[in-house]
């Protein structure tokens, strides 16, 4: 749901990878943050802090 909000927001892109698996394109400073930030989120003692901080500053991805 993460995932289908930013590119909604226009803060991702899809990335659909015809010669690998699909994903997204995400601003540079999320890329190393994001796949923990959401783990995190979604754990069983979940701790959203790590997603919120990534989200208080969005950048939009460009064209």
């Amino acid at each position: 749901m993460v995932h289908q909000r930013l590119v909604e927001s226009g803060y991702a892109k899809p990335d659909i990878a015809w010669s690998g698996q699909p994903g997204l394109i995400l601003p540079e400073s999320w890329e190393k943050g994001m796949d923990d930030a959401i783990d995190a989120a979604v754990a069983d003692t979940p701790d959203t802090a790590p997603l919120r901080a990534l989200l208080v500053s969005p950048r939009c991805v460009s064209a």
